[in-house]
């Protein structure tokens, strides 16, 4: 982010039990298994570099901390005459306390954008959001995917 123009369009918080480079592995794609983004594969470059999900995200990496921090250029192809915001996402993983112990990190997900998201996209972000999210703490603490979700398509 580049100046004041640039907001926060969403957040997402699940706590993990599983250790911080498990929970890094499976968001940065070097678990081949795991596959948090509805079951599309992952490319993270070093920064600078190349930042994919599946066929219909690509980006830039901006920031690379293993394992606690990844942020990157978020970008999604527009329907004709819908116009997008630039967008850049940030993953944080943090250790958290438990009364019982043991590995469990936070894993928070900020959507930032430099302008206003049509609602029906907003929408579809905060659902999006709080899927991959689930979608990989299941997946961590069970070794099983959620069952398959059939997202509408914006509109």
């Amino acid at each position: 982010m580049t100046d004041d123009t640039w907001g926060l369009n969403n957040i997402a918080v699940v706590f993990i039990a599983a250790p911080a480079e498990k929970v890094w592995a499976a968001l940065v794609g070097e678990d081949p298994v795991a596959r948090p983004f509805m079951g599309q594969p992952v490319e993270v470059g070093e920064v600078g570099g190349r930042y994919a999900v599946g066929e219909g995200v690509t980006g830039e990496v901006l920031a690379k901390d293993r394992p606690h921090r990844l942020r990157v250029t978020w970008v999604v192809p527009a329907p004709p005459g819908v116009a997008l915001p630039n967008c850049e996402v940030e993953y944080l993983i943090e250790p958290a306390e438990t009364p019982q112990g043991g590995e469990v990190v936070k894993l928070t997900v900020y959507e930032f954008t430099d302008g206003p998201v049509p609602p029906q996209f907003k929408r579809a972000g905060a659902t999006g959001w709080g899927l991959i999210t689930s979608n990989l703490k299941t997946w961590l603490e069970t070794g099983q995917a959620l069952p398959a979700v059939k997202l509408q398509p914006p509109g």
